[in-house]
C-alpha cells in the first residue's frame, strides 16, 4: 500500500545511533522521485556523495580542502558533459581517464582570460581529422605540422599570402608569387 508521513513543521526520520553499521536504508523495486519546492541539501560529514549501480561506485562528489571534486571511479571510464543540441543528443566535453584526463570537446573551444596552454609540447589540433597541430616547442618556439602529407601553411588574409614548408625549403608566398629560402 501506500504509506504517507505529514507534518506542518516538517518529518524528520532518524536512525539515532553512531555506529556505521547501523544505518538508514531506502529501497525501492521501480524507481524513487523527491519533489520539493524548494533547495534539496545532501550534507554529508565525510564530504563524499558516491554514485553506485548494482554496488560498483562509478562515480564520486567529494569535499577536499572546500574543492568540490568530480571524480570516475572506475577504472579507465571517462567523464562525459552532455546535453541536447536542437533535439540531438550530443557530447560536448569528453574527459579521457585513460589518457591522463584529455578533453576532447565536440565543437570550438572558447577561453576567456588566462589562455595559456602550461605544458611542455602541449598541443592544439585542428580540423575534423586533426591534421594540423600546433606543438610547444619548449625553449624554441611552436611548431607547425600537417598530418595529410600536405604542407603546414600558415595564411595571412588568404592563400595568396602565406608561409609553408616542404620540408626542406621555407616559401613564403606575396601576392600568390612564392619564394624558396
Amino acid at each position: 500500500g501506500t504509506m504517507s508521513l505529514t507534518g506542518s513543521s516538517g518529518v524528520s526520520i532518524h536512525a539515532g545511533s553512531a555506529d556505521v553499521s547501523e544505518f538508514l536504508t531506502i529501497s525501492s523495486e521501480a524507481k524513487m522521485d523527491i519533489d520539493v519546492a524548494g533547495d534539496i541539501t545532501i550534507d554529508s560529514d565525510t564530504g563524499v556523495l558516491d554514485f553506485a549501480d548494482g554496488g560498483t561506485t562509478i562515480g564520486r562528489i567529494k569535499n577536499d580542502s572546500s574543492d568540490l571534486v568530480v571524480e570516475a571511479r572506475v577504472q579507465d571510464k571517462d567523464i562525459k558533459f552532455n546535453g541536447n543540441d536542437g533535439g540531438s543528443g550530443i557530447t560536448a566535453l569528453k574527459l579521457d581517464m585513460s589518457d591522463a584526463g584529455t578533453a576532447t570537446f565536440n565543437n570550438a573551444v572558447f577561453i576567456k582570460g588566462d589562455t595559456t596552454l602550461k605544458s611542455d609540447g602541449g598541443a592544439i589540433n585542428f580540423g575534423d581529422d586533426a591534421e594540423i597541430q600546433l606543438t610547444h616547442v619548449h625553449d624554441v618556439g611552436l611548431l607547425l605540422t600537417e598530418t595529410g602529407g600536405g604542407q603546414p601553411t600558415l595564411q595571412f588574409v588568404d592563400s595568396e599570402e602565406s608561409i609553408s614548408s616542404d620540408g626542406t625549403n621555407l616559401i613564403l608566398k606575396s601576392g600568390n608569387t612564392a619564394f624558396k629560402i
